[in-house]
């Protein structure tokens, strides 16, 4: 039960209508019995109760309405797009799956890439693959759940390859 320690009264002091946390209205249930000022209170309470729904579909209307211009805009105008070709990029788990794939597509772009497993034999294998595209691609293995192996990794490849491309 919400009690007045918990909460503090909203606009009317003789009212029975609190402000809580966790609700915009709330009303205290004293005794069962209703009065002539309890049903004004509770139109009232009707009321505020429509406002707040109406306030909200509106606000929500809005936004949706923002996102489809904003996605109209962006269709017709486009994203432009940096060219990665001569970037160092790093990717992890290259030994099969997403992280190959991202590989085989950086190497299609032109990037030089840095490429992460915890399994060597597959990592070299995609390795070999990149460089049979044309694509400079470096191999190393590493445990990315490790995190003094994945700063010391890094370390070594800034030194052997060069800064990693950060995008801003």
């Amino acid at each position: 039960m919400i009690t007045k320690q918990h909460c503090v009264k909203f606009l009317i002091p003789s009212a029975k209508f609190y402000r809580t946390p966790t609700t915009r209205l709330s009303i205290l249930h004293q005794n069962n019995t209703t009065s002539n000022s309890g049903e004004g209170n509770n139109v009232f309470l009707k009321i505020y109760s429509l406002m707040i729904l109406v306030l909200d579909i509106l606000s929500l209307l809005v936004k949706v309405l923002l996102a489809v211009l904003e996605s109209i805009y962006y269709n017709i105008a486009g994203v432009q797009e940096k060219s990665v070709s001569g970037e160092i990029v790093l990717i992890t788990g290259t030994g099969h799956g997403i992280g190959k794939e991202l590989a085989r597509q950086y190497a299609e772009l032109g990037a030089i890439l840095v490429c992460w497993d915890i399994n060597t034999e597959l990592n070299e294998q995609t390795v070999q693959e990149l460089r049979k595209m044309g694509a400079k691609a470096y191999g190393y293995k590493c445990d990315v759940s490790d995190r003094e192996a994945v700063l010391e990794l890094a370390k070594k490849v800034k030194a052997e390859v060069g800064g990693v491309y950060r995008p801003d």
